[in-house]
């Protein structure tokens, strides 16, 4: 399992990682996540997996965030086209 950060601003993360539980495991408050007791956890976990597979990302707010700002989780093809799309628009 791994996390790779794949930019980072000022406010903002945005990382690809092997699971959502791995990356909440990295970046969520521990006390607003397993501090709230294991099925607020288990609930919390399935919001930000639904949320993934929907969108093809999932955010922490800062809030949340143990790093103070908000980290996007992004799937690999999601970032990839993103790039894609950044070079296209610079060529033209």
């Amino acid at each position: 399992m791994s996390i790779n950060i794949i930019s980072e601003t000022d406010d903002t993360i945005r990382v690809i990682a092997s699971s959502v539980e791995e990356y909440m495991r990295k970046f969520y408050k521990p006390t607003r996540y397993h501090g709230r007791g294991i099925d607020y956890a288990a609930a919390l976990l399935r919001s930000h997996e639904r949320d993934f597979e929907k969108f093809g990302a999932d955010v922490i707010s800062h809030h949340d965030s143990i790093t103070g700002k908000t980290v996007w989780l992004v799937a690999i093809d999601h970032s990839a086209q993103r790039a894609a799309d950044r070079v296209s628009h610079t060529e033209k």
